[in-house]
């Protein structure tokens, strides 16, 4: 690729400033999707603990009605962040899409206009993403847990009746 002019220096900010604008804007996508996924899940856990607490096999209109919560509750959760994964995982797979585009554009500048940024390949990069990528498996591995005992409580229960 050759060195570009001094005349194509406006075009080549503008493009690094539209690919900055891009990236903001699939950041945002991410935190506002683990934004919700937090939110989300935090009022379905506390309705699933609050289900675990008062959940009395003796009662039986409790019993049914509670039951099926413990075992809806957990689903959902799964779901909700299942849904999210997918998102979250397009958004990052477009930020390294347009980090890549704007190294590029910036490796076309001479050195005493370049700045240092985190590239896409870079370590920074990867671990300030990791909690976007751990936290849903993470809440994905928990329900399954919860989810699990009530169904091992269940057949318990079931053996003793």
């Amino acid at each position: 690729m050759s060195a570009p002019e001094a005349a194509d220096y406006p075009y080549i900010f503008t493009q690094l400033n539209r690919l900055g604008g891009a990236i903001d804007k699939e950041l945002d996508l991410i935190n506002y999707r683990m934004m919700w996924i937090v939110v989300a899940e935090s009022f379905i856990f506390s309705g699933f603990a609050t289900a675990a607490v008062n959940y009395v096999p003796e009662r039986l209109v409790l019993k049914s009605a509670v039951g099926y919560f413990l075992v809806l509750m957990p689903l959902l959760g799964i779901f909700l962040v299942g849904v999210a994964i997918p998102a979250i995982s397009a958004a990052h797979s477009a930020v390294r899409r347009l980090k890549a585009q704007r190294d590029s554009l910036e490796q076309r500048l001479p050195e005493h206009l370049r700045i240092t940024l985190i590239s896409w390949k870079d370590r920074e990069n990867w671990m300030g993403n990791l909690p976007a990528r751990f936290i849903p498996w993470a809440i994905i591995f928990i329900w399954s847990i919860l989810l699990c005992v009530v169904g091992w409580g269940f057949f318990l229960w079931c053996r003793k009746v």
